[in-house]
């Protein structure tokens, strides 16, 4: 699960989307090498195997 950093982001701060959306995308990015390699594993493997 990704999880961005917005334990300071207050929920009602809209005028702060912006922020929020770029820690969104910033822990996107950090978890990306981990999600590749996990489906590179997943596609190695048969599908009866696939779970």
């Amino acid at each position: 699960m990704i999880r961005p950093v917005t334990a300071e982001l207050p929920a009602t701060d809209f005028a702060g989307r912006h922020r929020a959306v770029l820690e969104g995308e910033k822990a996107a990015a950090a978890a990306m090498t981990e999600i590749k390699d996990r489906l590179a594993r997943l596609r190695s493997k048969p599908a009866a195997e696939v779970r």
